[in-house]
Formats: structure tokens, C-alpha cells, sequence
């Protein structure tokens, strides 16, 4: 009776694993389908989503974050700019610089990403929305929508923004042609101390130089 009673809490303990690992690649799969839509918004392809979320977990592990951190900001930070699924094209797709207040009408994606991702008890979707809330913050608190500044912004949020501008400035722009990556990585060391988290910046350069992050 003992043997039986064993051999049916193992059977129970073997599904409750096997269920949880399915909650967790649902959840993942959740979060790749909106990631794919966010970033086919703003005309990226898979491929560029790996090289970004790659270079993101790369700095993370070089801070000494734990691989369940890790493994959750290379999905979260794909979610950074979801509120742009809801700004229409004559914004996105300008083949110009845009006006005051358009620039403004843009930075309202911050919030509409929030609202959408907030609410959620999944450990990605929480860290998302922080990432989403926080990574056009600036390290000397000029940037928006909140007007953070140092370590006020969340460590999440300091890890996307350093890669995300070196994405941005490589990637074409309805407005502008891609920069070539040499003058981006002036831009790094340009925005040290200003714009980015410094000691990210000089690690992130450190990662660069040696091959361990690429764009």
C-alpha cells in the first residue's frame, strides 16, 4: 500500500511538472507572437529580434545576473516598444523628421504599452511592462515619461536602453539611413554617463570590442 501511494504522488509530482513546463512555453509563445508584431511594426525581422535580445542577455550575464533573469529579459525586451501596434502609420512610416507634436503624440506609446501589459501575474510580462515604462529614460533624468534619472530607473529598463539605442542607430529609418556601426559605437561613448547607466556603457563597449556582443 505504502508503494502504491509513493508511485502515485511521483505520477503527481511528474505531472505537475510537466503542466508547468507547459504553462511556461505558452507563455513564451505568447510573448514571441507579440515581440514578432512589435517589431514587424517597425519593419524588423526575426533575425534582428535574436541579434537584439542575444546582445541584451550577453550584458546581463556580464553583470553576474542569475539565467532565470536573464532568460526573462531576453523575452521582455522584445515587448519594449509594444505600444506602437497602436500609432498609425503617417507617425511611424513619416519620411521626415517629426514635429514637436508629433514627436509628442509618439512618446505616447510608452503608455499604451503599460496599459497593455500591465495586470499580468507572468514573470516576463512584469518585467515588460517595466522595460516598456522605463527604457526612454535617461541616466541624467532628461529623458521621458516619467523624468527617472540614475539608478531610479530599473536595472531592466538601464539593460534594454543601452542596446536599443546601438539597434536604433543601425537600423534604417523611414526618415534617415542606418548609421554605419563605427559612428553608433561613438555614439555609445559619446552618451556615457549622459544618456546610459556609465559603468553599462563601459562594459557594454568592453562585451563589443571583444566579440561578445553583436549587432
Amino acid at each position: 500500500m505504502k508503494r502504491q501511494l509513493l508511485d502515485h504522488n511521483r505520477e503527481l509530482e511528474n505531472l505537475v511538472e510537466q503542466r508547468t513546463r507547459q504553462l511556461r512555453e505558452h507563455q513564451l509563445d505568447l510573448v514571441r507572437r507579440l515581440g514578432l508584431a512589435a517589431a514587424a511594426r517597425r519593419g524588423h525581422c526575426g533575425i534582428r529580434i535574436a541579434r537584439f535580445s542575444n546582445a541584451v542577455c550577453a550584458l546581463a550575464r556580464a553583470i553576474g545576473m542569475s539565467e532565470n533573469f536573464v532568460e526573462n529579459l531576453g523575452y521582455a525586451a522584445q515587448l519594449r516598444d509594444i505600444g506602437q501596434l497602436s500609432l498609425p502609420d503617417r507617425l511611424l512610416q513619416k519620411p521626415a523628421p517629426l514635429s514637436p507634436p508629433e514627436q509628442e503624440q509618439v512618446r505616447t506609446h510608452v503608455d499604451l504599452g503599460v496599459r497593455l501589459l500591465t495586470g499580468s501575474d507572468c514573470p516576463i510580462l512584469k518585467m515588460a511592462e517595466q522595460i516598456c515604462q522605463f527604457h526612454h529614460e535617461r541616466w541624467d533624468g532628461t529623458g521621458y515619461a516619467r523624468g527617472l534619472k540614475g539608478e531610479e530607473i530599473p536595472l531592466c529598463a538601464r539593460l534594454v536602453s543601452r542596446c536599443d539605442a546601438v539597434d536604433a542607430m543601425i537600423s534604417d529609418r523611414p526618415y534617415r539611413p542606418a548609421l554605419e556601426f563605427s559612428l553608433a559605437v561613438e555614439q555609445v561613448r559619446i552618451g556615457r554617463a549622459t544618456q546610459f547607466d556609465p559603468q553599462l556603457s563601459e562594459l557594454f563597449l568592453d562585451l563589443l570590442e571583444r566579440g561578445q556582443i553583436g549587432f
